[in-house]
């Protein structure tokens, strides 16, 4: 990601927060597995406070764990965690309701489009009576024997 952004000078914020965001998971990881998160707080705080002593060395060879914001890294390890599972749920079913929703309106509107196209008009169907005589005359006409064709 560091790479993109020293390409393209607009994606360093991107970057940036691609980097602070695994570094969090990678926090979250560690205190899951450990299953202590203030002592996975106190490891990160210990490796900064050593990164900073030893800037000589740590300019040769910088960790990911010692990078980013760490003191709202220990912060957010110091608290447990939070789950945003209620308000995505919500988010998700609403979404699914107005996709749904959406769909059955589109058909029915569809269903209607096409019963109305291959209907005849209403005055097809019910015809003026004068396009009915006109009809019933044609009608008459062609089965006389002897006015075939005419109206």
């Amino acid at each position: 990601m560091d790479a993109t952004a020293a390409a393209n000078p607009l994606l360093a914020t991107t970057a940036r927060v691609v980097r602070l965001t695994t570094e969090r998971w990678a926090d979250e990881d560690a205190a899951a597995e450990l299953g202590d998160r203030p002592l996975v707080a106190r490891a990160l705080a210990r490796a900064a406070l050593a990164r900073s002593s030893y800037k000589a060395h740590a300019e040769a060879g910088t960790t990911a764990a010692t990078g980013g914001d760490v003191p709202s890294r220990v912060q957010s390890l110091l608290h447990p965690p939070v789950f945003h599972m209620r308000r995505g749920l919500a988010v998700l079913a609403s979404l699914l309701m107005l996709v749904s929703a959406g769909s059955v309106t589109v058909e029915r509107q569809g269903e209607h489009l096409f019963e109305s196209a291959g209907a005849p008009s209403a005055q097809d169907r019910f015809g003026t009576p004068g396009t009915r005589l006109l009809s019933e005359r044609a009608h008459i006409a062609t089965n006389q024997p002897g006015k075939a064709g005419r109206p």
